[in-house]
């Protein structure tokens, strides 16, 4: 569908009117926190706070290395090293600052708005700037992106859909102008950047011969020939994944990180196909958002769900498309071929990715879609014969959705600004989610410590209970929250429950944040600390009460057996001082203390001395 060609002047005002509204929707993105997974990636990854030292780690390493060493949580690994030196050349030149990663982001969006007017005018509304603007600026203005670009993590999926769009733009230069090799050159540069960016880029396998049939209209061997470079880049970056993070298929027994794991095949199926018409409605309907969809919040379901069905007519009408259609309408089967492989590659179909589904995973599919939006909105218009007419139908449906979408993305961005705010709104959206309700519990945790007023403190760790409460009962032995529900106990000084859960906690080893062994110690030294005020009091009995406390959080602390054996010694239970000075030693066996103390038993005779063994 070719247009009017456009003078500069014009063309350079459709061009950077994209940019200009991609700033405008996303500037107050910039002025947050880290937040989410940023400390795997960045302010808590000892690579990338190596600055430019630590690029080479980071190129020979899985993405998380630096910030949790080897992981087998999740299959395949996770190899997307450009974002990661990104970060450590800010981190070389500004440091720790999550503002001006946030700032880059943003550029990046723009940057990206940038590209891909060209990308349209040049090659699919070929010389419609209308066209190729309008497109460019629904991309931009869906409110589906708002966690890619104000989570500081997601510049990964930023990178890759720009240089997914420059490998294109390239690719379609040297075959359809005939352009030079070496824009075929630069076209397969790019496709290994957006490899190196995230392993999505990996649909090239399909979508480049598919590109070439449809949208090029190259034919016969000349389709594998050009497809070859890209298939060998593919092959190679496969090997060297494999050989510098291995690839991990072992089955993945926590839920948090096995969204299937109690699902037998016709749910995970049927829950599978569910999603992705949940997919679809948000491209259409992007509300209510959320930073999680993690399990339950999308029970399983079986084939006699009406929507797995109405989600499989959905997907076949899309293929059927494709197939009887690419003829006539290439452009339209493309888009849809896009979409499909970009989410299948994400759809816990092949490899388990640890989420049910995410909506950063839409953000390259998004952009297919808005194509084929336009592309139909271009064959309604041509039913409107007077201009006027037609200019005022697009503004009457633009500015509207321009404005909710504004109001939305505005909404969302202050959202994602801090932690806490995230976590404690979107658990609305999403309360069946346990990690979405564990992660409330520990936002309010956090609130309750940083709490002055007494009263507000208690009222804050009681929801955050209710949180963690409602979080184990979705998913009974979820570590995190069993973790989380003992710290709240611990802060509102209820040290028993605080202690007995974190002593369920250790038997579930699963989804475990901190060390569970240095929070039941802290409980412990409370117990001992009672226990030592008590004796300070004269009251014995009670002190070996707080002492039978800690031990039964942390036996293995030596100086609280010795304390007891003391009490135990001046109330005169001689057998039971002894046992403790005894089990002080077996963990301490140079606590010259307790060795006294169980001389003196043995010295006055008031217990038996042991038992020497015959060699």
């Amino acid at each position: 569908m070719n247009g009017i060609k456009l003078n500069l002047t014009d063309y350079r005002i459709l061009m950077f009117l994209p940019v200009l509204i991609a700033g405008l929707f996303y500037y107050n993105a910039i002025p947050g926190e880290y937040v989410l997974d940023d400390g795997l990636v960045l302010n808590r990854n000892e690579f990338v706070k190596k600055g430019f030292s630590g690029i080479a780690d980071i190129l020979m390493h899985d993405s998380f290395y630096g910030s949790v060493g080897k992981i087998a949580n999740l299959n395949g690994g996770r190899y997307r090293p450009l974002s990661l030196v990104t970060y450590a050349i800010e981190h070389q030149f500004y440091g720790l600052n999550p503002k001006y990663s946030r700032a880059v982001n943003v550029g990046l969006y723009m940057f990206t708005a940038l590209l891909l007017f060209m990308f349209l005018y040049r090659f699919i509304f070929v010389g419609n700037g209308i066209a190729s603007c309008l497109a460019t600026m629904l991309f931009i203005i869906h409110p589906i992106h708002t966690e890619v670009v104000a989570n500081i993590k997601s510049r990964d999926e930023l990178l890759s859909l720009i240089f997914i769009i420059l490998s294109l733009y390239f690719l379609f230069d040297y075959v359809r102008h005939h352009a030079s090799f070496i824009r075929l050159i630069a076209s397969i540069g790019c496709f290994i950047l957006a490899l190196l960016s995230k392993e999505n880029a990996i649909i090239f396998i399909v979508m480049i011969p598919a590109t070439l049939y449809l949208m090029l209209h190259i034919r016969g061997i000349k389709i594998i020939n050009l497809s070859l470079p890209y298939w060998t880049v593919i092959i190679a970056y496969i090997l060297i994944r494999f050989a510098l993070v291995g690839f991990q298929q072992q089955r993945v027994t926590e839920l948090m990180d096995n969204p299937y794991l109690l699902a037998n095949n016709e749910q995970k199926i049927a829950t599978i196909i569910l999603v992705l018409m949940k997919y679809l409605k948000l491209l259409v309907y992007p509300h209510p958002l959320s930073y999680d969809y993690g399990y339950n919040q999308i029970p399983y379901t079986t084939f006699a769900d009406w929507r797995v069905l109405l989600s499989v007519m959905l997907h076949v009408a899309l293929l059927a498309v494709v197939f009887f259609t690419y003829k006539k309408y290439p452009l339209y089967s493309w888009c849809i071929l896009f979409h499909l492989a970009g989410i299948f590659i994400v759809s816990n179909i092949v490899i388990n990715i640890g989420a049910p589904m995410g909506e950063r995973f839409l953000y390259q599919s998004s952009l297919f879609f808005i194509i084929v939006l336009v592309q139909l909105g271009q064959k309604i218009r041509l039913v409107l014969p007077v201009a006027g007419i037609r200019t005022a139908l697009v503004s009457a449906m633009l500015l509207p959705v321009m404005f909710l979408c504004f109001k939305q993305t505005q909404a969302r961005n202050e959202v994602w600004l801090v932690g806490t705010r995230l976590g404690l709104t979107d658990v609305k959206t999403v309360p069946n989610s346990a990690r979405a309700l564990t992660y409330a519990g520990i936002n309010l945790t956090a609130l309750a410590i940083d709490e002055r007023d007494s009263v507000k403190k208690v009222q804050l760790l009681q929801q955050a209970l209710v949180y963690l409460d409602r979080a184990l009962e979705i998913h009974p032995v979820f570590g995190k929250a069993s973790q989380s529900k003992g710290l709240c106990y611990f802060y509102l000084k209820d040290y028993k429950r605080a202690g007995d859960t974190w002593l369920q906690t250790q038997q579930m080893n699963v989804g475990i944040g901190e060390n569970v062994d240095a929070l039941l110690k802290s409980v412990a030294d409370i117990y001992f600390y009672y226990g030592m005020k008590a004796g300070a009091d004269k009251d014995f009995r009670k002190s070996i009460s707080q002492f039978k406390q800690a031990i039964a959080y942390k036996p293995d602390m030596p100086e609280v057996w010795y304390n007891m054996g003391g009490a135990y010694f001046t109330v005169l239970n001689y057998d039971s001082a002894k046992l403790c000075f005894e089990t002080a030693l077996r963990y301490k066996p140079d606590m010259t203390d307790a060795q006294f103390g169980l001389n003196a038993l043995i010295e006055n005779g008031l217990v038996k001395p042991p038992v020497k063994k015959v060699e």
